[in-house]
């Protein structure tokens, strides 16, 4: 049969490679070129899921191979995308740039499948949008930059430290995580550093449009901001580029982006035009999630996806659309009770680490007043 799927990030391009054994796939995406360059964790779990997939319609040794090179290490979007787009190339994939979607009556084949993302327009075009169980969990800011390949990750020891330092002031800028991957040969590797934000400092950030991907704040325009929780940010982003010198590297290029971390979920991910078309939705178009949970389900997904569409008839498709609605909604609900659990714990630890250094910097205070008393 023939596909369309409209999104090439990493779940439209995975959902393409596993389609493409049976049915004749076309990309549509939006985009030109791919300049996503933060780095992505892959879980274990996700990986395994996918190669034994893969290994269930005896394909693609290929991408069994790049999977696994994936384990335990944060992985650039930008490399996920073009590894992912060669092999799909190479399966006969036709990937069409520059390409926009207003119109779904413009796109011929009778299945599309959105994955075009958080603001999805198949999800607009089809679905009305509409959305359920949505949430605003937290902010979080994210400084992405370039080091050298041969930058160290931060150790476990060194993060808990700086939080303790960042908890000093008993701000609630206290947790920090770190996505970069192992020393290697390259020039040039990407990091990210992801740090929860208060509202407050979201506000400030993304006033008239600024903080967003095109949009992002340089480390200057950054210091010259008079807001007290921003100069702790500030902060925040020089003592960890102090902790990169120590490691082998430093911020080249590096850039600030602010992000609302939003969870939701569609009412629907499969429907039947009465064109007798199919669209189904994948990734985040069909629930959005966050703390890198959202590239993991989206992988789920298109693998069972691939399930759905595998060898179907018009007897079998119904009960297939039905467990695919179905597995989408476990699936959303088993990875919030992770982003819920994960969040708690950021903010129990906020609190704890911050109420620590009052307490040092008090304990510290009365130290120091006693011992000038005792001079004079």
């Amino acid at each position: 049969m023939r596909i369309t799927i409209v999104g090439g990030g990493p779940v439209g391009l995975l959902t393409a490679c596993l389609l493409s054994h049976e049915h004749n796939i076309i990309i549509l995406e939006k985009r030109t070129t791919s300049g996503r360059t933060h780095g992505l964790n892959i879980s274990n779990d996700t990986i395994d899921v996918v190669i034994k997939y893969l290994v269930s319609i005896n394909k693609q040794e290929h991408l069994c191979e790049l999977l696994n090179t994936w384990r335990d290490t944060p992985i650039s979007t930008i490399d996920i995308e073009e590894s992912l787009s060669d092999i799909a190339t190479r399966m006969g994939v036709k990937i069409r740039k520059g390409i926009t979607v207003d119109n779904i009556d413009n796109i011929e084949d009778s299945i599309i499948i959105g994955a075009d993302g958080a603001r999805s327009k198949i999800r607009e075009l089809v679905f009305n949008n509409e959305k359920v169980d949505t949430h605003q969990i937290h902010y979080m800011a994210q400084l992405k930059y370039r080091t050298p390949g041969n930058t160290l990750p931060r150790k476990l020891i060194s993060a808990m430290s700086y939080s303790f330092l960042n908890g000093l002031s008993g701000s609630d800028l206290v947790v920090d995580f770190e996505s970069l991957a192992p020393p290697n040969e390259e020039f040039r590797k990407p990091g990210t550093l992801h740090i929860p934000i208060p509202e407050s400092v979201y506000n400030v950030l993304s006033k008239n449009g600024r903080g967003s991907y095109n949009t992002a704040w340089t480390l200057e325009e950054l210091n010259k901001i008079n807001h007290q929780q921003v100069k702790k940010l500030s902060r925040i982003i020089k003592r960890y580029n102090f902790s990169l010198k120590w490691r082998g590297g430093w911020l080249e290029d590096p850039q600030v982006t602010v992000i609302p971390l939003t969870i939701y979920r569609s009412y629907e991910v499969v429907r039947i035009l009465d064109n007798n078309k199919l669209v189904m939705l994948v990734g985040d178009s069909a629930s959005g999630l966050i703390f890198e949970r959202g590239l993991n389900k989206g992988f789920h997904e298109a693998v069972q996806c691939a399930i759905t569409l595998s060898n179907i008839t018009s007897q079998t498709l119904p009960i297939r659309l039905a467990e695919y609605s179905q597995y989408c909604i476990k699936l959303y609900e088993s990875e919030k009770d992770i982003i819920m659990s994960k969040h708690n714990h950021i903010i129990s630890t906020n609190k704890s680490t911050a109420t620590s250094g009052i307490i040092l910097t008090s304990g510290i205070g009365l130290a120091l007043s006693s011992l000038f008393a005792k001079s004079l």
